[in-house]
């Protein structure tokens, strides 16, 4: 079942703006280290994910041939579906590839608008949302709830 995020971001992103005070030194610390402990789990959970993903890029059937819908395009023609044709190796592997790249800009883009601009929503709602966005991704829940 598909999960709107929307529903958390928005009272959050609110809540942080009204409530977190950005003079609070004591405040900054314990939301930094909230965020770096949430994105300390979360590099542990990605990597475990990409050496299961490697490992089951070389199992037995990596080379048989699969049908991969194309990433969706902002204006293109929904019911018109061209499907590629990958191995199963390469496919997971471009998956986990895009999984770890698509963590680390977020977590470096996090980090430097806060050190940039001194922005703290984006910790806030980073903290809350980092696990969801990870169990979103196919390899993660494959792996996790083996579906």
């Amino acid at each position: 079942m598909a999960f709107n995020k929307a529903f958390i971001m928005l009272p959050l992103s609110l809540a942080a703006n009204k409530y977190l005070n950005a003079e609070d030194q004591n405040l900054i610390f314990m939301l930094r280290c909230a965020y770096g402990a949430m994105q300390c789990v979360i590099l542990i959970l990605v990597a475990y994910v990409y050496t299961q993903a490697l490992a089951l890029s070389k199992h037995k059937g990596h080379d048989s041939a699969i049908f991969v819908p194309p990433p969706p395009q902002p204006f293109a023609d929904p019911n018109k579906k061209t499907y590629q044709e990958k191995t199963y190796g390469k496919h997971v592997k471009s998956t986990a590839n895009a999984m770890i790249s698509s963590i680390a800009f977020g977590i470096i883009i996090t980090t430097g608008l806060h050190v940039w601009k001194g922005m703290l929503t984006g910790l806030a709602i980073q903290v809350v949302m980092a696990p969801f966005n990870l169990f979103e991704n196919a390899l993660a829940k494959f792996f996790s709830h083996g579906r």
